[in-house]
């Protein structure tokens, strides 16, 4: 692929004539389907240098490598009548950081439990811990880590450290693969690398909560099986601290969190990356992949007592409707409660080949519907819902005044969050100048009315699920 070429932003009239345009700007081999996936324009953050060129969907070169994305070049491709780019698959998480994705509104149907048909020394020994309810309670914790966390209230989130943030996660996403890699081909767990993972995430918490959650919930780019386990991980760093823990535990949930899906790499992509919905035989496979693990591992003395729980433990539920052993409460960790819900979210979220995307109020409704049924811990939920917000951050929302922005900071009250709104003839967090502040806690009289561009009013009063938010 040539770079040299004249692009949009090279030449200021290269747009302006729909016809001129394709002849003026050079077409380029366009690269396998594996290097390159489509984005819309509204998703072409202003102001962001891609490392990659972008092109359109026929190989034409728009925009060169290291250029800035700019308002002009924005308005060239509208001119053109495009409506999405083609853009290189590692700049995804680059883009779309801090901006969900999902449409959805209604979660698939829950599985029922299930054993799975696979055990190790290691599970049976974790077997019996569970089954005897000893050991699963959490000591009694030392300074709270939420201590440590700087008081961002009311301030806007910084764009340089939102950058750094972005770019720690890629370098996570990209450390943890390689970990993971090593457990799953039988060569240990590099315990000291997950343990420097978790420590830098949770140095990175302590400078702003409410923007190191908000890029965590949008788990969007490469390597997804990974970069699944940073963004949960890096969730219930934050669920932890909000719910009173100390810094060594919420290191070995990360770590618990993080090591889990190296069973995955144990079981043949085909089963999972497939259209349509799972298949009973497909499911009953992945099921065995918290058991997997622990063939890699030659003992759970390999990470502490407390990740191996949770690595085991993560897709249990609280009634016995999980697996890989349908454990309930009484013989679950406290731990792995917490990385159960967090685990959950962030699926829900995220894009799966044989379903699309929950818009992430609607899957923070699903959560709260899956505690009160008592599937999912309610200490943890809340600890999610004061994390996040009911209207999670990094959701766009519309006001009853019209008026739209972006959810950039909770606040004490889970369902009246701080707004960005939406710049004159701009959008909150896609580039270009910021918007006002608007604190919904201490203007009550003004009311969300829909999630995303133009939903329709969403939040119904007096539903089962809101009994258990208004106790948070």
């Amino acid at each position: 692929m040539s770079n040299a070429a004249p692009d949009l932003a090279d030449r200021p009239d290269a747009a302006a004539d729909a016809d001129a345009a394709p002849q003026s700007a050079a077409t380029v081999e366009m690269p396998s389907q594996d290097e390159y996936v489509a984005m819309r324009l509204c998703d072409l953050k202003r102001g962001t240098t891609l490392q990659t060129p972008i092109l359109d969907e026929r190989g034409v070169l728009l925009l060169n490598a290291g250029m800035v994305i700019t308002d002009t070049f924005h308005a060239k491709l509208v001119a053109r009548g495009l409506v999405s780019v083609m853009v290189h698959a590692g700049e995804v998480a680059k883009l779309l950081a801090g901006t969900p994705q999902g449409e959805a509104t209604e979660a698939p149907p829950t599985r029922p439990g299930v054993v799975a048909a696979a055990s190790n020394p290691t599970s049976e020994a974790l077997d019996q811990i569970a089954m005897s309810g000893r050991g699963l309670a959490l000591p009694p914790q030392d300074n709270p880590f939420r201590d440590e966390l700087a008081d961002r209230t009311g301030a806007p989130l910084d764009p340089d450290r939102w950058e750094k943030t972005i770019a720690a996660i890629g370098d996570a996403v990209t450390e943890a693969a390689a970990i993971q890699r090593e457990i799953a081909d039988g060569r240990g767990v590099n315990l000291t690398g997950l343990t420097g993972l978790a420590d830098a995430a949770l140095d990175e918490l302590a400078e702003d909560r409410d923007l190191f959650v908000c890029i965590a919930l949008s788990p969007h780019g490469g390597n997804r099986l990974t970069r699944h386990g940073v963004h949960a991980a890096r969730l219930g760093a934050a669920v932890g601290a909000v719910m009173g823990l100390d810094r060594s535990t919420l290191r070995e949930l990360m770590i618990g969190i993080l090591v889990h899906d190296a069973g995955m790499l144990r079981i043949d992509p085909a089963v999972y990356e497939t259209p349509g919905p799972l298949g009973k035989a497909a499911f009953l496979e992945i099921t065995k992949h918290p058991v997997l693990v622990f063939d890699a591992l030659k003992s759970a003395r390999e990470v502490p007592a407390r990740s191996a729980f949770v690595a085991y433990q993560i897709h249990e539920r609280c009634d016995g409707s999980g697996y890989p052993r349908r454990r309930t409460a009484s013989q679950m960790h406290v731990l792995a409660k917490v990385a159960a819900v967090v685990d959950s979210f962030i699926a829900l979220t995220a894009s799966r080949s044989y379903r699309p995307a929950l818009a992430p109020h609607h899957a923070i409704r699903h959560v709260l519907k899956e505690a009160g049924a008592g599937a999912l811990d309610a200490e943890a939920v809340r600890g999610l819902l004061k994390a996040v917000s009911l209207f999670p951050l990094g959701s766009r929302v519309k006001l009853d005044d019209g008026r739209r922005g972006r959810v950039v900071r909770t606040t004490a009250d889970y369902s009246r969050p701080l707004l960005e709104l939406d710049p004159p003839g701009g959008a909150a967090g896609r580039g270009g100048p910021p918007g006002e502040l608007l604190d919904l806690s201490q203007r009550r009289e003004v009311q969300v009315m829909g999630v995303s561009a133009d939903a329709a009013p969403l939040i119904e009063q007096n539903e089962p699920s809101e009994s258990l938010a208004a106790a948070a």
